[in-house]
């Protein structure tokens, strides 16, 4: 059928997938690539000293705090194994841009992630659908200072993660 499509992963070996979906993926990962190359909401300078001076941060952390904070483009990606400290690092994070008067939102596929997200980095986080649909509606407005975290963001959908891009975008 020419609706499905053969490609070779790196790891899993050949997969199936549509034609459509492949196209949607791959017009996201594009899209996405071209805006994270975009200049990045960055925390001062201040913000930054003051945070990363409040939390005890290893030099991984310290890191990818740096790179998250003061110059990761549009677009930071942190990935972890359980117990690495990552939503630590995310606190701290949050700080430095709330001393730099920015705005942190958190999102997850599921409500307990998203209670879980705010509970362990103190960033006001709702399930992806509820930010969605706030945005939509006008209820909730991003604006050039907003920082969005997107807990498990390879479990969401391209479609959703698109619709927040172009919210991002906008």
């Amino acid at each position: 059928s020419k609706a499905i499509r053969r490609i070779q992963h790196p790891q899993a070996g050949i997969c199936y997938t549509t034609e459509e979906q492949y196209q949607l993926e791959m017009s996201f990962y594009k899209e996405m690539t071209e805006y994270s190359k975009g200049a990045a909401v960055i925390a001062t300078l201040d913000g930054t000293a003051k945070a990363s001076a409040s939390y005890t941060l290893n030099p991984e952390q310290l890191n990818a705090f740096q790179f998250i904070c003061r110059g990761s483009g549009n677009l930071a990606l942190v990935n972890g194994a359980p117990g690495t400290g990552k939503s630590y690092l995310l606190n701290a994070v949050r700080e430095a841009y709330r001393l730099s008067g920015h705005t942190v939102i958190g999102c997850s596929l599921a409500a307990t992630a998203a209670e879980e997200l705010q509970k362990s980095s103190a960033i006001n986080s709702q399930t992806i659908d509820s930010l969605l649909i706030e945005l939509d509606t006008g209820r909730k407005l991003l604006k050039k200072n907003s920082v969005i975290v997107v807990d498990e963001a390879g479990m969401v959908g391209v479609k959703k993660l698109k619709k927040l891009l172009d919210h991002a975008k906008r």
